[in-house]
């Protein structure tokens, strides 16, 4: 049997039959094995209740020999849809944690993929505005008119409108997620841009309920839950900064609290509920899938299991993808290196800075890279340079792949080992690039990145300024994920230097500094008067050629000056990057 049928119109089970696509194109009803209409003259919360059992029972149906299928919606039932909200969120809400039809879809299809099902088709009337709504929201796809002119039972007449979707991209979808791989399926950000607006009005209700002090900023300036009916109204509403997170973080439902110091000094405290640490469980697995994690995997885990999300973060979602992973926290390099030849780890997990430390003290102690088994390198918590990049990927002999994150947001954009930029989770993360006086940016533009988070249920952030200064793109990345990523983050607004005229980030000075050979990319910023640039390394000519680069760049000269080590030249001075 090439296709498997769904009677919409009445909320039923029944098993489909040979003949079903006969009786489907003259446009009669097929015989129903079973049938349940739920409807009747239940209450509401009946309804829900008999939905919810009958959809569990749904899903625990196995098919054995015969197709079987359930779904969805009476024409009275649709009624709930405009006037019962709990029961739209059921019907409409194309997400994992509700969506009778998604979820049901999900429990039926890796069913007809195993029995060799190709297409899974059904039928609505032309004037059934919400299941036509939804038939697309789910994937199915318009074939057209399947017969004109049918007549309705209340007497009236409607031409039916055929849908299909394919079972093998579906079930695709499907096994994506359960890979930890969503942005593989080309549909992503289009399916995510569909969720994001019902998320983005979910997390306001929250806020307000939960009575956040950014709920003060959204009464302050007039905007209920109610006026966001998309994505694209995001910008009505107000910025959120580090302020908005002060208050009482001990409450029913908090399982964890981290905190970080941030660029400020000031902590930061975070509070976690189950639902976030699952979430930021996922988007780990996510970017640790994209170097090859997973079973026969061994994962070294340095970053410091303390109030800093990483630790604990990297280890849950190592041990979920099946990986052996040796907790190793931060220091005793000795040991640490140590433990890589042993176990012939795979993957290292640490900071850039605790990368190169590492490599230092691997030459100091005669280790090779043919003594280590390592694969590849997972790198946060630091902005890392290219120049660290290939000083960490040819010291350890090793790949490296580095994400962009926060304790606030508590979850990661991750970097899939391609050098074009980090793939955002659009169905965690809605981000934005804004200018200095908040307003949004064209695609590819550089500016201050903000960011919204769209599951978060302990301390959930809206438009919040993270002060990162960098671009977005969604252009075709070359590892074949969908969706938008974030490129170079080349600095922050408070680490702007505004010289004669010009502005000039980190990042440029690290640029130049990695064309020139000799240099070790490690560097300090002076400005007494004229700005100065102090780096490290010996090279006879590197002087002027990072003199000639630096104007280039950044429009402006700037004095240089090149030494083989900081603290036998004298100056004190904490370097921008380690």
């Amino acid at each position: 049997m090439d296709n498997f049928y769904i009677e919409t119109q009445n909320l039923i089970l029944r098993t489909a039959t040979p003949n079903d696509a006969a009786a489907l194109a003259r446009g009669r009803n097929t015989q129903f094995v079973q049938r349940h209409n739920l409807y009747g003259q239940s209450a509401e919360g009946d309804v829900m209740r008999e939905l919810q059992q009958y959809f569990t029972i749904a899903l625990q149906l196995r098919a054995t020999g015969e197709v079987i299928g359930c779904i969805y919606v009476k024409d009275d039932l649709m009624r709930y849809h405009v006037n019962c909200r709990e029961l739209s969120g059921w019907l409409t809400e194309e997400h994992a944690n509700g969506g009778l039809m998604t979820e049901a879809l999900n429990g039926v299809i890796p069913a007809l993929f195993k029995l060799g099902i190709q297409r899974l088709s059904t039928w609505v009337f032309a004037e059934n505005a919400p299941s036509l709504k939804l038939m697309q929201k789910v994937g199915f796809v318009p074939e057209g008119v399947l017969r004109e002119g049918c007549r309705r039972p209340n007497g009236q007449t409607s031409n039916v409108c055929l849908f299909s979707m394919d079972v093998r991209d579906y079930y695709g979808r499907i096994k994506d997620l359960e890979d930890h791989n969503p942005q593989r399926n080309p549909r992503y950000s289009e399916a995510t841009g569909l969720l994001q607006g019902k998320l983005l009005k979910d997390t306001l209700q929250l806020i307000l309920q939960l009575g956040l002090p950014y709920g003060q900023k959204l009464k302050a300036a007039g905007i209920s839950p109610d006026d966001i009916n998309g994505i694209e109204d995001i910008v009505k509403l107000p910025f959120s900064d580090k302020n908005d997170l002060v208050y009482n973080c001990v409450r029913p439902g908090i399982v964890r609290l981290h905190a970080t110091s941030g660029t400020s000094g000031r902590m930061t405290v975070i509070p976690c509920t189950q639902t976030d640490l699952d979430l930021f469980t996922e988007g780990l697995c996510r970017a640790l899938k994209m170097q090859g994690c997973g079973p026969g995997s061994v994962v070294q885990n340095t970053f410091g299991f303390s109030m800093f999300v990483g630790g604990l973060g990297v280890q849950a979602a190592a041990e979920r993808l099946g990986a052996t992973v040796i907790p190793t926290s931060v220091g005793n390099t000795a040991r640490q290196l140590q433990f890589i030849k042993d176990f012939k780890t795979t993957i290292l997990c640490c900071t850039p800075s605790y990368a190169l430390h590492i490599i230092a003290q691997k030459e100091k102690l005669g280790y090779t890279s043919a003594d280590f088994a390592l694969k590849s390198c997972f790198l946060a918590g630091e902005r890392l340079s290219p120049q660290m990049a290939k000083l960490i990927s040819e010291g350890l002999n090793a790949e490296v792949y580095d994400v962009y994150g926060s304790a606030e947001m508590t979850n990661v954009f991750a970097g899939c080992g391609h050098g074009a930029g980090k793939h955002i989770p659009e169905d965690m993360i809605y981000a934005e690039i804004v200018d200095a006086a908040g307003n949004p940016l064209p695609e590819g533009e550089r500016g201050e990145l903000v960011i919204t988070t769209l599951q978060k249920t302990g301390l959930p952030l809206v438009r919040y300024r993270t002060h990162d200064v960098a671009s977005i793109t969604s252009s075709p990345c070359p590892c074949g994920r969908a969706g938008k990523r974030l490129m170079e983050v080349v600095g922050r607004t408070d680490e702007l230097i505004i010289y004669k005229g010009c502005k000039i980030y980190p990042s440029q000075i690290e640029y130049c500094i990695s064309r020139c050979q000799g240099l070790t990319g490690r560097y300090k910023i002076l400005r007494e008067g004229e700005l100065c640039v102090v780096a490290e390394g010996d090279c006879g000519d590197g002087e002027d050629l990072l003199c000639k680069l630096l104007k280039q760049v950044t429009g402006v000269k700037i004095a240089v000056k090149i030494t083989r080590d900081f603290v036998a030249d004298g100056n004190k001075f904490n370097p921008l990057q380690p």
